[in-house]
């Protein structure tokens, strides 16, 4: 009897722990909803009114490309 109500007090704490873990992830969910919304929270590298000839000069500056890749890329964004 003692063993069975033991089993029962264990059944009862887990669904409360599960409960409360669904409850945070959910909260987490939706303040990080709200943040997107107005425009908060994670924001990339690059702000989203940049232009391709800005984001060629910032590559050209991490070097992710050289100096002659970098002109004929300008050539072809520019139209000369």
């Amino acid at each position: 009897m003692q063993f069975q109500i033991f089993i029962e007090n264990i059944k009862i704490s887990l669904e409360a722990i599960r409960s409360h873990i669904l409850r945070t992830i959910l909260t987490v969910l939706i303040i990080a909803w709200v943040l997107r919304a107005f425009g908060l929270g994670w924001q990339s590298d690059s702000p989203a009114g940049n232009t391709p000839l800005d984001t060629l000069k910032h590559r050209f500056a991490r070097g992710e490309i050289d100096r002659a890749e970098n002109e004929e890329r300008k050539k072809l964004l520019s139209g000369a």
